[in-house]
């Protein structure tokens, strides 16, 4: 993954997040990613 790529990966999962109401459990499950990834 390029760095153009992972840096809007982040942007938009920041956005979800802040957006969605969804718990970190689900969205690490709705990304394909790990919790502690989300965390980090």
């Amino acid at each position: 993954m390029g760095l153009k790529r992972a840096d809007e990966f982040r942007k938009d999962a920041a956005r979800i997040s802040v957006t969605s109401g969804l718990t970190r459990k689900q969205m690490a499950d709705d990304l394909g990613v790990a919790m502690s990834t989300l965390n980090k």
